[in-house]
């Protein structure tokens, strides 16, 4: 079977759809012309209302990826499926989505998300039609957390988290951006980084 790249226009299926991160992506894709479904749980979600919005169908958290769809995102909140469809974790997902992108990256334990947001309504205030993944469900003057945009800009909340249970670089590791913006480093996720050295070295790389 050919798998598409992300840059293609198919049909994605993404496990953990409800986690922020997840869900701006799922957004950004389907602005590209992808179609988007996924599975969560059926606790309630902040990004419940965009999905619903988007018209973006959710199964439970147990459904399989159907046979028909051609790429699998996992949140790093869930082990990936047992699928031959390709599948990526979102941090790879993202990384091949804005490979061809100038990716602007806001990178910080605190202030990320309101410098990212900050940094994409400022373009769009002047008529740039910057792309943008953030990690939250909805920001003021923006109109949902994520969008492909047509600008060869694109603004990237850039997470120090673990990419996956079995992957332990921080999702950022994957990126490639033309202009990265630290906010500040902290010690924090002390299940990933047991001290502030750790989280040092995990921005150093």
């Amino acid at each position: 079977m050919n798998k598409p790249n992300v840059s293609t226009h198919s049909h994605a299926f993404f496990v953990g759809i409800k986690g922020v991160g997840m869900t701006s992506l799922a957004l950004a894709m389907q602005d590209a012309g992808w179609e988007i479904s996924g599975s969560d749980t059926q606790e309630i979600f902040i990004t419940d209302p965009v999905l619903s919005a988007r018209n973006i169908q959710v199964y439970p958290i147990n459904k399989q990826p159907p046979s028909s769809i051609d790429l699998v995102v996992y949140s790093g909140a869930y082990t990936p499926p047992h699928t031959a469809i390709k599948t990526l974790s979102l941090a790879e997902a993202l990384a091949e989505f804005v490979q061809d992108r100038r990716v602007i990256a806001v990178a910080g334990v605190g202030g990320k998300t309101t410098t990212s947001a900050m940094l994409a309504a400022l373009f769009h205030s002047a008529d740039r039609d910057v792309g943008y993944y953030l990690g939250t469900s909805s920001i003021l003057g923006l109109a949902a957390p994520g969008k492909c945009g047509s600008d060869p800009l694109f603004v990237v909340e850039a997470d120090e988290y673990a990419i996956s249970k079995t992957d332990s670089r921080p999702k950022f590791a994957l990126l490639s951006p033309t202009i990265l913006i630290t906010t500040n480093i902290l010690h924090d996720h002390p299940d990933i980084y047991p001290d502030k050295a750790s989280t040092l070295a995990a921005f150093r790389s």
